[in-house]
């Protein structure tokens, strides 16, 4: 990404609801995978950090990520262990992390195949992976532009990458549901209006933040019993293949 998204990452990433909400999302997962104490954590493409504070509650957490400027926002927000890595070619012992985390991050990569076989490499053998891309090429925004994606997914084809990468998916839904169609018509109007923004994450009136944040992160709870059929986003949870 561009120094200036991860300088905007960092100013909304504590308060906007976008963020906070799949944080919550994302940790009601974590805390149910059963883990066990202390367990330790990568957290790949860490960005500015947010999802890697969270994730040292939770256990030993090391973020990696190939752009120093976004390490330096991670270490002033105040994360212990960072790690400057390309996702391709980690620099991460083979068989080592009891988790990898990867949110939103495989499709910033030309190989994204390599990148899914790098976390199935630094797994445990009884580890868990837990990743969240982005959902449907139709629904691509300005968002997708201005952080280099080079593609987004349906379930089946990130369910399809990961298996090929040495992975066995436990499961993989849709989330980011409830919000669906306003995020959708928010997007086309913004191709009809042909209007540049530099992040859509500043697009958002400040007296809706509280109820967007509510209404996505209620999804938590969904997910926990089920699954969407449809999403703004794929959330997958995957463990390395058994042998036969």
């Amino acid at each position: 990404m561009e120094a200036v998204t991860y300088e905007i990452e960092a100013q909304v990433g504590e308060a906007h609801w976008w963020f906070q909400a799949r944080r919550s999302i994302l940790k009601d997962v974590v805390t149910r995978l059963g883990l066990g104490p202390s367990p330790r954590i990568y957290d790949l493409g860490c960005g500015t950090g947010h999802n890697l504070i969270m994730l040292q509650d939770l256990g030993d957490a090391t973020g990696v990520d190939m752009s120093p400027d976004a390490l330096a926002h991670c270490r002033a927000l105040g994360c212990r262990s960072t790690v400057v890595g390309d996702l391709t070619a980690l620099p991460l012992e083979a068989g080592s992390a009891d988790l990898v985390v990867a949110s939103d991050i495989l499709e910033h990569l030309d190989d994204d195949l390599a990148g899914a076989r790098e976390i199935a490499r630094v797994v445990k053998a009884d580890g868990k992976v837990l990743i969240t891309v982005p959902a449907f090429r139709w629904l691509w925004g300005p968002q997708d532009d201005v952080s280099h994606h080079k593609r987004r997914y349906t379930r089946r084809e990130l369910v399809d990458l990961l298996e090929r990468a040495g992975l066995e998916v436990e499961r993989a839904t849709y989330f980011n549901f409830f919000l669906f169609p306003a995020i959708w018509g928010g997007r086309a109007l913004l191709k009809l209006s042909r209007r540049q923004v530099q992040s859509e994450n500043t697009l958002t009136p400040g007296w809706s933040n509280g109820l967007l944040r509510g209404i996505f992160a209620s999804e938590a709870t969904w997910l926990r019993v089920g699954g969407f059929p449809v999403g703004v986003s794929i959330l997958a949870v995957a463990r390395p293949r058994r042998a036969p």
